[in-house]
């Protein structure tokens, strides 16, 4: 009897010790400094059948994420800044009630499994900061909720992609230092919501396209005739490329703007 009990025990154990570090005057949340866990992700969570919930943010837990997760209905899954390696499990794609999915800060390597396009509910996908390699998988074209994407500091390769236009409620893109090149797709003048964009520090090529519909936001560009800086409210970054030709009439036009010479 006991032995049957036992998983469960350490399940309720494990949720206690993270509510109690969420609770006022513990001086930490699961945002900020972690519970101090080692060992693996506990594949007995999935006895939990109405668990919405997994944050498991700045820890030391290493392995992979279990398979036993893949029959799970959670809605928010937060690994962040753990030692995970090996590639993204492509059972993550089973999970198709995620809205908010961050891997950020693991060891996560090999490529973005085309599973995740499974994942049509996704709103938030963070992939930053892992050792991600190839082209980014069509399928995610179907993920077209997304508000927020963020694979910075990963070591893909090839042409940054074109299929901008099926993310159309992105708020939020962060692609610094990711290894793409090539010109900057024309695509991403359709995303009229944007209020972060940050292609900086990438191998990136060629004109600025006209994003004329992007106006409030930072630009940092660099290696353009003439080069400047233009300040705004908020973020847009394209330092660090290999960007070329005159600066367009949408940027000289646009209000609000300081000028720093590089």
């Amino acid at each position: 009897m006991m032995a049957r009990l036992l998983p469960y025990i350490s399940i309720v154990v494990l949720l206690l010790v993270m509510c109690m570090a969420a609770q006022p005057g513990t001086g930490r949340t699961p945002d900020d400094e972690g519970q101090d866990l080692s060992g693996v992700l506990p594949p007995s969570l999935v006895k939990l059948p109405y668990l919405k919930t997994i944050d498991f943010t700045r820890n030391y837990l290493s392995g992979n994420i279990p398979r036993e997760w893949a029959s799970t209905k959670l809605e928010y899954l937060s690994i962040i800044v753990n030692n995970l390696s090996g590639p993204i499990p492509s059972f993550l794609g089973n999970i198709t009630t995620l809205v908010y999915m961050s891997l950020e800060s693991n060891l996560f390597s090999g490529t973005v499994p085309p599973e995740l396009g499974n994942l049509v509910n996704l709103v938030n996908l963070i992939l930053n900061a892992n050792n991600l390699t190839g082209d980014l998988p069509f399928a995610l074209t179907k993920l077209t909720k997304l508000t927020e994407l963020r694979i910075s500091s990963n070591n893909f390769t090839g042409k940054m992609p074109e299929f901008f236009r099926s993310w159309i409620h992105l708020e939020k893109l962060e692609i610094q230092a990711s290894g793409f090149e090539g010109p900057i797709p024309s695509s991403i003048s359709i995303l009229s919501n944007l209020t972060e964009l940050d292609l900086s520090f990438n191998r990136l090529v060629g004109e600025v396209p006209d994003l004329v519909g992007l106006t409030d936001l930072e630009f940092v560009l660099n290696r353009l005739e003439p080069a400047f800086r233009l300040e705004y409210r908020r973020a847009k970054y394209l330092t660090s490329n290999l960007l070329t030709g005159s600066i367009s009439s949408w940027i000289t036009g646009s209000v609000n703007r300081k000028w720093y010479g590089f």
